[in-house]
């Protein structure tokens, strides 16, 4: 009798160290899958870190290239305005009767014959033009 007994002692102390051979094995588990989460949590929290960096640099060289291309903008203008102003002011009959006599001069065209075309004899062009430049004085520049 004395012999079951022990049986039943080992069986039950036998029973108790599985128990907590599983219950280390669970607690071993459950600290490896906690270990696992943190580790994806940190992993996770790095790959958010670097996209909302990279989003940040983004924003920065897309504020850049705005201002850039702005200031292009600007100078082109500014440029435009003040070419236009200056084409204002060089616009004078004097500059236009100019221009207008030699564009008629640089015409490559040679006429042969008793007549010369009235056009080139024009007193509009030749007359007015050499009569007025002896009157006036050339401003200083």
């Amino acid at each position: 009798m004395e012999e079951e007994h022990s049986k039943v002692l080992i069986a039950v102390e036998e029973q108790a160290v599985a128990e907590k051979e599983a219950e280390t094995q669970r607690k071993i588990a459950l600290a490896d899958a906690e270990k696992r989460s943190q580790v994806s949590k940190i992993h996770m929290e790095q790959m958010l870190s670097e996209k909302a960096s990279a989003q940040r640099q983004e924003e920065i060289d897309n504020q850049m290239y705005l201002a850039r291309e702005k200031s292009l903008a600007d100078a082109d203008y500014y440029k435009v305005i003040k070419e236009a102003e200056a084409n204002k002011l060089k616009l004078t009959p004097e500059f236009l009767e100019l221009k207008f006599i030699q564009a008629i001069a640089n015409n490559s065209k040679i006429f042969f014959g008793d007549k010369v075309p009235n056009m080139v004899l024009d007193q509009r062009l030749f007359g007015n033009f050499l009569n007025n430049a002896g009157n006036r004085q050339i401003p200083d520049v």
